[in-house]
């Protein structure tokens, strides 16, 4: 996988499809999609691995005004879409900050995407919507890149079409708590 690579710092170069609702199967899309050079629709892989069965709350006045929950485990999810799609799913979690940023920093220089969660937007700053207003939980996004020097990691949100800073700090909060029936806390 091509991307630009600096002492402590790199970004690949992978294509984002943006589709709502999708957070828990829209990095694994656009890895799929890249790898094989396949598309398949936003909502495909949340259907066919199960993802279908949930409940979807909307009120207006709330924030956020539109929240998805899942009835199965996630973990139940990701092992239909390694059957469907024929693809391996390791989930590591429970782990220090330290020790899974230094995982995923670890795949982002061997060439691979991460997906990180749960993570609560309350801290993810790049969500201007939810930033310091709702604790919402549980979402994933796709770790595309990091800048030690800068502090960051770069990623891929599903419902926003281009490539968002997050700093260390603010990940490192929002990644902190475990969420029942999703992954513990620091999950790769």
């Amino acid at each position: 996988m091509r991307g630009v690579c600096i002492l402590g710092e790199r970004i690949l170069e992978i294509s984002h499809s943006p589709c709502n609702y999708t957070c828990t199967a829209n990095g694994l899309r656009d890895v799929y999609m890249h790898k094989t050079g396949r598309y398949i629709p936003g909502e495909m892989m949340m259907v066919f691995s199960g993802f279908a069965d949930f409940v979807y709350l909307k009120n207006e006045r709330e924030v956020p005004p539109r929240m998805v929950f899942w009835t199965r485990s996630l973990k139940d999810h990701y092992r239909g879409i390694e059957h469907i799609f024929r693809f391996k799913i390791n989930i590591k979690a429970g782990r220090s900050f330290p020790f899974a940023l230094n995982l995923v920093k670890k795949e982002i220089d061997k060439g691979n995407p991460v997906i990180v969660g749960p993570l609560d937007m309350f801290h993810l700053e790049y969500r201007y919507d939810l930033f310091h207003k709702a604790h919402t939980l549980a979402h994933f996004v796709l770790v595309v890149g990091y800048s030690d020097n800068k502090e960051e990691v770069y990623v891929y949100d599903c419902d926003l079409p281009s490539i968002r800073n997050l700093s260390y700090e603010n990940l490192r909060l929002a990644w902190g708590k475990d969420e029942p029936g999703y992954l513990r806390k620091n999950a790769v």
